[in-house]
């Protein structure tokens, strides 16, 4: 391994780490219509800003044993899990796109994509709600991304990375709203909002239209085994359980991203007997 291999591993462990505490920053308060600019972090039990020692990444969470320095109040556990994981997410990007010879530009722009999924998913686990400003923003960077930087979504112009992420937009809201559109007529009520087509149409923005239909039948198929499982284990009153579809959506947004070609080929070669 190289030196500036090493260099660049690092720098995106600590980039990785450092968006995670800003996505902690997103998810506790787009929800609540706040800024995520302003005000500085502070402790929603005592109001104290937290200083800038006690907001490094993990680290502090391990200096400070999970509590607040100044009430001592429980720190949750997901802020350093989010930072975690997003460093995690960011070198596997790094690794996937290692030999692509623009793999710090794809680790950018599709780190900006896992961004999104990774807050979106915590959202609506915690509030059954995917708000516009992340899918907005999502469209803005993939569009932008995809007509500065055409390679990174397999296109050669400026126009066809455009077309790429505006046809992505197009059949990711189109076919999911119909899906529910359908669903509605059979169940006789709505089966999700529109915010999930709306986080559908940020997928395919990034992904494209092919990429955006695959991750329709790979969310549906963990939806149908990890809900199944939930309601059955969890869930008392299983007539009435709502389980977001949100998270299923980015976790198949982002196997589309990463392997969805490998599973479309594997799938031909399946029904070919090859």
């Amino acid at each position: 391994m190289t030196p500036s291999v090493i260099l660049e591993i690092t720098l995106t462990v600590l980039f990785g780490l450092s968006i995670g505490s800003f996505l902690n920053v997103c998810i506790c308060r787009i929800p609540e219509e706040l800024s995520v600019v302003k005000p500085p972090s502070n402790c929603p039990k005592c109001n104290n800003e937290i200083a800038w020692y006690d907001n490094i990444p993990v680290l502090s969470y391990i200096l400070l044993r999970g509590k607040c320095r100044h009430c001592s109040t429980k720190i949750s556990v997901q802020y350093p899990l989010i930072e975690l994981l997003f460093a995690v997410i960011l070198l596997h990007l790094y690794y996937h796109y290692f030999d692509s010879g623009y793999r710090l530009i794809a680790v950018t722009y599709f780190g900006a994509f896992s961004a999104c999924l990774l807050t979106a998913t915590v959202i609506d686990l915690k509030h059954y709600i995917i708000p516009d400003e992340i899918n907005l923003a999502g469209i803005i960077i993939a569009c932008i991304g995809a007509m500065v930087y055409p390679r990174l979504v397999n296109e050669d112009s400026i126009w066809a990375g455009l077309l790429h992420s505006a046809l992505g937009i197009g059949a990711g809201f189109a076919s999911l709203r119909l899906v529910v559109y359908i669903g509605g007529i059979i169940f006789r009520r709505e089966a999700m909002g529109l915010g999930d087509p709306k986080f559908l149409a940020m997928i395919g923005a990034f992904i494209g239209f092919k990429m955006a239909l695959l991750v329709i039948f790979i969310s549906s198929l963990l939806g149908a085994v990890v809900g199944s499982i939930v309601i059955y284990l969890f869930r008392s009153d299983k007539s009435n359980t709502v389980i977001p579809y949100g998270p299923f959506l980015a976790v198949a947004g982002y196997v589309a991203l990463l392997y969805g070609n490998d599973l479309v080929q594997w799938y031909i070669r399946l029904i070919s007997f090859e």
